[in-house]
């Protein structure tokens, strides 16, 4: 019987993942004792329920984790986002392990080769992965080769009675002064290239070619503001568009706008589609993998071609095409267009979209984490480190990715149980011949076959994410934390 839950998460004081992780353990603390293992208790601003537990941080906290898991007596531990699902499965005992993936991993390769590894290696030994969406889904089953059984899609949580609350407020006085009452389209995230707003400048351009009364606001923060606030110039539309910092009430905006244009690359579950919705705001959204598909059309089958450009039950969907983004074609302005002419359209998103987010609620969206919780029970108990071990065992050449204060400390724990083969390093110098008694290789000259070939990582921290993406080059794939006394 699952009595004690644990959900780990960097923190509660930004972020969606955070903001879900908080809302999650205010409803499971009704039912659990809920922890939550945070890097750090300060700057909390977002609601939680149950126990704050600080990790602390540096080389320490996996013990920390391990250490609190065993105080407070964890049946269950549900993490969110990358690093925390790592230290959530290395440091599984008998307890069940869910980890919580929020995006489309696929889109970060290569530079993202560290989580790859993770999910390939280490996933295995999770009891449920929860998806965000069932393009995530789709993504960990079709590019990882999860099993299927292993994984859920549970959409997000969210606060319907905020969202209303908030939008009866008052635009700020610089967005007022700003649209002097003109009709607008709205795009809220994050200045970044994974938002894409160059595209939407660009589309909303060819748009007011023909409608010069409409504007656009953007409002968000981040690395692409100098390089969007250029391209508005290029483009001569700064009368027309303007960028605003991020605000922690988009709702306003939303309640007033004609659209909201999601011009994404890629998303997990795009919140701002659903409180766009819960407010009745029609919404134009890129079919990227993934999410707006889902809200909009009901969509869930990801193998399934979509035409360019698609009017859907709550919004219009079009083509995530790089034609869009040099204007070889137009089908976002095209679909700016349509809910700009036509109060028929507008009128149905309108109703459709109420009605979906009336059946949205957060208390199903809680029986699914509640149900997916209590399936893990019957699972065999078995902890990580003991697979681990079994690999070990099994592998014809064990060698450890590393040769310095780290992978010298993995190989005497090591060493006593098991051959180890070789270390190897990234790039061999000059008499860098051995270490403790065993060769040492560049990565580039090491012959074993990486189907018979089992890497021990050796490394602190700091450096994981370029030994992976060594050894991603040479497709080393088989890769194995090690655990130290």
């Amino acid at each position: 019987m699952i009595r004690n839950i644990a959900i780990l998460v960097h923190g509660l004081w930004s972020g969606g993942a955070e903001r879900i992780a908080g809302l999650l353990s205010k409803e499971l603390a009704k039912t659990y004792n809920v922890y939550l293992f945070l890097f750090g208790a300060r700057n909390i601003v977002y609601d939680y329920g149950g126990t704050i537990v600080d990790v602390g941080a540096g080389r320490t906290y996996d013990k920390n984790i391990e250490k609190y898991k065993k105080k407070y007596h964890i049946d269950c531990a549900i993490s969110f986002l990358a690093n925390m699902n790592l230290l959530n499965v290395m440091t599984k005992d008998v307890e069940r392990v869910i980890v919580s993936v929020r995006c489309i991993q696929s889109v970060y390769e290569p530079s993202y080769a560290m989580d790859t590894a993770v999910i390939r290696n280490l996933y295995q030994y999770v009891d449920t992965i929860v998806a965000c969406a069932e393009g995530v889904r789709f993504d960990l089953l079709h590019n990882y080769q999860v099993p299927g059984n292993m994984t859920k899609t549970i959409y997000n949580f969210i606060d319907k009675e905020e969202i209303v609350r908030k939008s009866q407020e008052e635009l700020p006085d610089e967005a007022q002064v700003f649209l002097q009452g003109a009709d607008f389209f709205l795009n809220v995230g994050r200045l970044h290239p994974q938002k894409n707003q160059r595209r939407l400048i660009l589309q909303f351009s060819r748009f007011h070619a023909a409608n010069p009364q409409v504007k656009l606001l953007i409002l968000g923060s981040g690395e692409s503001y100098d390089d969007l606030t250029a391209y508005i110039e290029e483009q001569g539309l700064a009368e027309f568009i303007r960028i605003l910092p991020f605000t922690k009430n988009p709702f306003a905006y939303m309640k007033r706008a004609k659209a909201l244009i999601l011009s994404s690359r890629y998303e997990g579950l795009p919140n701002v589609v659903l409180e766009a919705m819960t407010l009745a705001c029609p919404v134009i959204a890129t079919d990227c993998l993934s999410g707006p598909r889902e809200l909009l059309m009901g969509e869930l089958d990801y193998e399934k071609k979509l035409g360019a450009l698609e009017i859907c039950d709550r919004g219009i969907l079009v083509c995530d095409e790089r034609t869009e983004d040099d204007g070889t074609t137009q089908y976002m302005a095209r679909a700016m267009e349509m809910i700009y002419s036509s109060e028929t359209m507008v009128k149905g998103f309108k109703d459709n979209s109420l009605k979906y987010m009336e059946e949205y609620t957060n208390q199903r969206i809680l029986n699914q984490w509640i149900d997916v919780v209590n399936e893990c029970v019957n699972v065999d108990k078995i902890s990580t480190r003991a697979k681990e071990e079994q690999r070990l065992q099994s592998a014809k050449h064990i060698v450890i990715y590393g040769a310095g204060m780290v992978g010298k400390e993995v190989f005497r724990q090591l060493s006593s149980r098991y051959k180890i083969s070789c270390f190897v390093i990234s790039e061999r110098k000059e008499g860098e011949d051995e270490c403790l008694g065993i060769p040492i290789y560049g990565i580039a000259e090491l012959a074993y076959s990486p189907d018979d070939t089992l890497v021990v990582i050796g490394v602190g921290r700091n450096h994981l994410y370029g030994v992976f993406n060594k050894l991603r080059e040479y497709n080393y794939t088989q890769i194995t934390f090690p655990y130290l006394d």
